[in-house]
């Protein structure tokens, strides 16, 4: 009677093992991203269409082909290892107002990359134009099938892998 059971405890932890992991499965992941250094810029011969401009880079090419790199001080540049990582961007058309960007989050549901981007247009005069950049990387996933970028409950744009 006793093996009895612990047959059948078993098998209910196991069943009940099975469902959370399932349930789990059902869940967005967290994905880490790293936010890259702050003098990158939009090159001059980009014309944006849209005003809020994002994408996603697959390799060096990618970012050369929109972006150039100016020296910080104090700025440690890295170029991002394309072999692991992919980059996101996100441009603002110019403007001669004060414009805060960020990645706020980034998810993984089911196949779909979602970043949940922080827009924050101030009303601020900057006494001439600028375009706001923001680039991070993110580990490089197979399970990455389309990336939709945000702004609170807004889509801006989806990119399919």
């Amino acid at each position: 009677m006793t093996l009895l059971k612990n047959s059948w405890l078993f098998f209910l932890l196991l069943f009940v093992g099975c469902k959370s992991s399932k349930n789990a499965s059902q869940e967005p992941q967290v994905v880490t991203m790293t936010t890259l250094s702050s003098g990158y810029f939009l090159r001059n011969d980009i014309i944006l269409n849209d005003r809020i401009h994002c994408m996603v880079a697959t390799s060096q090419s990618d970012i050369d082909e929109y972006f150039g790199y100016g020296a910080v001080m104090g700025d440690n540049h890295m170029r991002p290892d394309f072999g692991k990582n992919y980059v996101l961007a996100m441009v603002v058309k110019a403007q001669n107002k004060v414009v805060e960007l960020a990645f706020q989050k980034v998810t993984l549901h089911k196949g779909n990359l979602r970043v949940q981007c922080l827009i924050n247009e101030k009303n601020e005069d900057l006494g001439y134009e600028a375009t706001p950049v923001i680039l991070a990387t993110i580990k490089r996933s197979a399970k990455i099938k389309t990336v939709s970028f945000y702004d609170k409950e807004r889509l801006i744009r989806r990119v399919v892998m």
